[in-house]
């Protein structure tokens, strides 16, 4: 008797121990997405501000050329574009993450609660109540994760983004100073 109640205690151990460790899975999963919206803030501001010196820098040249339609074009695809892309680190929706099934019955919705899966409080509680915790917190870690990765890779394309602007200005103003000495 004494071996099958060191057997369930050890049961139950591993599956406190797997919570746990799904737990902090979220939470760092939840932190990284939490991460990636403070740098794309200080990014895009950092990057707004840059853009100002390389105006004035550009102001500086004697020759002024004519706004365009050419120069509308390449404000919005050189200079807008990049602050876009930022701002849509800070913005992707859950329903923009990778689908999971999310029609399936043995996923109760417990952890993200969305007002349309719920329809009272003791509803919920009872999905709570029958809910397999350990698929609620793989569910959702894989959610987030997915989450992170849209935000990860929206704010490297930011980055990229910006080094083109930047260098695409460094050009055009190469080329204006070029053609003001000739």
């Amino acid at each position: 008797m004494n071996s099958d109640t060191s057997k369930i205690q050890n049961n139950i151990n591993n599956e406190t121990e797997q919570v746990s460790i799904l737990l902090n899975a979220l939470n760092e999963a939840q932190r990284s997405v939490r991460a990636f919206d403070t740098k794309a803030q200080i990014v895009g501001i950092g990057y707004i501000f840059s853009l100002g010196i390389v105006g004035t820098v550009g102001s500086l040249n004697p020759e002024k050329y004519d706004f365009n339609t050419l120069t509308i074009i390449f404000a919005w695809l050189i200079v807008i574009l990049p602050i876009m892309q930022f701002g849509s680190v800070l913005y992707p929706s859950r329903k923009l993450a990778p689908p999971l099934g999310e029609k399936s019955e043995h996923i109760k919705h417990i952890y993200h609660v969305s007002m349309d899966k719920v329809e009272s409080v003791d509803h919920y509680l009872s999905n709570v109540e029958y809910c397999n915790i350990k698929k609620e917190l793989a569910y959702e870690l894989i959610k987030v994760s997915g989450l992170r990765e849209l935000k990860r890779i929206r704010f490297v394309r930011g980055l990229y983004l910006s080094c083109f602007s930047f260098l695409s200005i460094f050009a055009s103003q190469i080329i204006l100073a070029i053609d003001t000495n000739f």
